[in-house]
């Protein structure tokens, strides 16, 4: 009978076999042996290795962890497949590969080592628990923060003359201290918020000039992190689902493709593009738990705000708020006639209000004029339908065989719309808490941000906006983990801390990147 021993026994014998066949592999790669019989032997050994530790696996008890093999498996097999991408520097994944291959075999000699490591892990853990929010922010300021940022600042002169830098901040920002304005005495390709607050900010901290602002971008991302992990805590009710969903999001935010070779390089890509919009979804968390009024209207008055700081990122806040008000009066979320009209007619006018009132602060009566108006809707309409849209057509990764691209770029909004209408009409058939309805609202906000990439479908822009993204995938994590045992739920989200921190530290660009822990701190000599 076909049973849950033989499927353990199988996938077991699959892992070991591949482990066999990796050091084979290596052995044959340090005799020279020609690439026909290379892969002739290598092709044997598994199909040979399967079949033979099955029969002894099946002849013999064994105390062989399923979940410790595979990922040693996984991570071997992962060394592999660096070393090969990256053969011109396989140095790294090579070593990686022989230290996984040693660890591989004393698991099978010691089959119980790995386990009590685990628990004592487990129990120092547990006592570090009350100290686990100091030790977080303690870790993601090392993980963010740049000793050398004249170093940086270097590299980024020789990369590019500080061209996105200029186009970013200096240009605009310079134009801001000498009485110039946004959209009207010159184009600012973010909006009127960004230069006009960041440079009178930099010129408060240290002066106006390309060491503060590379400072003071790393600054924001420090903090940016910092209230992401502290957001994710408190929603999800665990520090270390928090710890790895930041891991995740620093990978993808910071170190993907289209920041090669450092992020900083590109502050438009860095987190200071999004603003303070972690704290307005913690004000929408709040109005859920709690039904007060003064978080709507601080996340309503925060929703102007965020038009002003940054036009894109700024309409999708707005779009997300105006979404999450008409969920409070057509759903079951709020008991509607027993709050007062005025409320919502109050949050739905004030992100007008506030908004407008930060761009006649800052423009003065230009904001009356047509010229702003037509200067800015003319840079977004020349920059969807000239500058990218014509450009770069959705289908270009299909075009040029880049199928991962292809492929993120419909897995992306895939789950924010399944997110979205499979959360969202569980509440609406009260089926589920509506404190659920935080995930429907990130969701939204995250199909509303992806707009870039669908106007700029460049391979470099489809992790441009990876926080809704990462935010999601914690969220359905942490519902997966809540069908376990609390034992078992323990165990997996110390895997997803690992496979998290895997994740980062073998990428390319984040080893490059010179904080901290980095070999060579010093990206001119990296």
């Amino acid at each position: 009978m076909f049973n849950k021993h033989t499927l353990r026994i199988s996938y077991l014998s699959i892992c070991a076999a591949a482990q066999i066949t990796v050091s084979v592999g290596m052995a044959l790669s340090a005799m020279a042996v020609s690439s026909g019989m290379y892969d002739g032997i290598l092709y044997l050994s598994f199909i040979f290795f399967s079949v033979f530790v099955v029969l002894i696996l099946n002849k013999k008890d064994f105390a062989w962890d399923f979940g410790i093999e595979a990922s040693l498996t996984f991570l071997l097999l992962s060394a592999v497949f660096k070393s090969t991408i990256y053969d011109n520097s396989p140095v790294l994944a090579s070593h990686a590969a022989i230290a996984l291959l040693v660890i591989a075999v004393m698991v099978k000699i010691f089959p119980q080592e790995l386990p009590r490591m685990y628990k004592k892990i487990a129990v120092g853990v547990g006592l570090l628990k009350p100290w686990g929010t100091p030790i977080a922010i303690v870790l993601i300021t090392a993980f963010v923060f740049v000793p050398d940022l004249k170093a940086v600042l270097a590299e980024i002169f020789i990369g590019e003359q500080a061209h996105h830098m200029d186009f970013f901040l200096m240009s605009p920002g310079l134009a801001c201290l000498h009485g110039g304005l946004p959209y009207v005495d010159v184009i600012s390709q973010y909006g009127v918020g960004v230069p006009f607050i960041l440079s009178k900010l930099c010129r408060l901290f240290g002066g106006f000039d390309y060491l503060p602002v590379v400072r003071m971008v790393m600054i924001f991302a420090i903090f940016y992190f910092i209230v992401f992990y502290c957001f994710v805590r408190a929603w999800l009710g665990s520090a270390l689902l928090a710890f790895a969903a930041f891991l995740v999001c620093f990978r993808l935010q910071m170190f993907h493709y289209g920041v090669s070779p450092l992020c900083l390089i590109y502050p438009s890509s860095t987190p200071i593009r999004f603003g303070l919009d972690l704290l307005w979804l913690w004000l929408l968390w709040r109005h859920l738990k709690s039904g007060r009024n003064i978080f709507l209207f601080m996340a309503s008055a925060y929703s102007g705000a965020a038009v002003y700081y940054m036009t894109s990122s700024g309409m999708a806040v707005v779009v997300t708020f105006y979404f999450y008000l008409a969920a409070l009066c057509i759903s079951n979320l709020r008991k509607v006639e027993k709050t007062a009209k005025a409320t919502f007619m109050i949050a739905a006018v004030l992100p007008v209000f506030i908004g407008f009132l930060l761009f006649w602060m800052t423009l003065g009566g230009h904001v009356f004029k047509g010229l702003f108006w037509h200067n800015l809707i003319e840079y977004l309409t020349f920059f969807a339908h000239g500058h990218a849209g014509g450009v770069l057509p959705m289908h270009e990764s299909l075009k040029y065989r880049n199928f991962w691209v292809a492929f993120m770029a419909f897995i992306i909004p895939l789950i924010y719309v399944a997110t979205a209408i499979g959360v969202g009409a569980l509440i609406y058939l009260k089926r589920i808490d509506r404190k659920y309805f935080l995930a429907v609202t990130i969701a939204v906000y995250g199909l509303v941000n992806y707009q870039y990439f669908v106007v700029r479908s460049a391979m470099t822009s489809y992790y441009l906006s990876a926080v809704p993204f990462v935010l999601i995938c914690a969220f359905w994590v942490h519902i997966g983990l809540k069908q376990l045992s609390v034992e078992n739920a323990r165990r997996a989200r110390f895997v997803c801390v690992l496979l998290a921190f895997y994740a980062l530290v073998t990428n390319h660009n984040y080893i490059s990147y010179p904080n901290v822990f980095n070999f060579s701190p010093n990206p001119l000599v990296d």
